[in-house]
């Protein structure tokens, strides 16, 4: 499976080079250049964003505002800051905010490449029981199905095979992640 990894980095030569090399290591990879540009790709991204690369310092909007809504709208999605900003109460910010990891620039490729193998990793070991895809939320524990945030009721047949092929999916997507860990 290729992983979709949206970058959102004002400088143009970082967001280049980071595009550069995460294409190469197979990731999809979208680049927006600002706050709006950014909640904009994320929300249309077909397929769906799959890990966040944000700077803090973009116009428009900063990145801990985007951040804050990005995880309203998807919060399962990680980001990751990748920032300029090493002030420690910078740090403390971004991942009481919601951040799931912060690097401060600059930066070795290589350490960018292990985290978000570890993210993955951390990712493909916890399969949630509450699955969202686009407009459908299915939560196996309670058994309930959202479409576009109305409930919808479904027969315990219908339920059934809805989460079956959820749960193929999530199985699938460990098995294809094997050859990142």
């Amino acid at each position: 499976m290729t992983y979709h990894v949206l970058i959102v980095e004002d400088e143009p030569s970082i967001s280049d080079y980071v595009k550069k090399e995460l294409v190469f290591e197979d990731y999809q990879v979208s680049t927006a250049f600002d706050g709006l540009a950014a909640l904009e790709v994320f929300e249309q991204a077909k397929p769906a964003v799959d890990v966040v690369l944000l700077d803090w310092m973009i116009p428009k909007l900063d990145g801990l505002t985007v951040l804050r809504r990005m995880k309203k709208i998807q919060p399962n999605t990680p980001i990751i800051f990748l920032t300029a900003r090493d002030y420690i109460g910078d740090k403390v910010a971004g991942l009481d905010a919601g951040a799931d990891d912060y690097i401060t620039k600059p930066f070795e490729i290589e350490e960018l490449l292990a985290r978000l193998r570890l993210i993955f990793r951390k990712w493909s070991t916890s399969c949630s029981k509450v699955y969202e895809l686009d407009y459908l939320k299915v939560d196996l524990t309670a058994h309930t199905t959202e479409v576009a945030g109305k409930t919808v009721n479904l027969t315990q047949r219908e339920f059934a095979l809805l989460s079956y092929f959820l749960d193929a999916n999530c199985k699938s997507k460990l098995a294809s992640q094997a050859h990142l860990i």
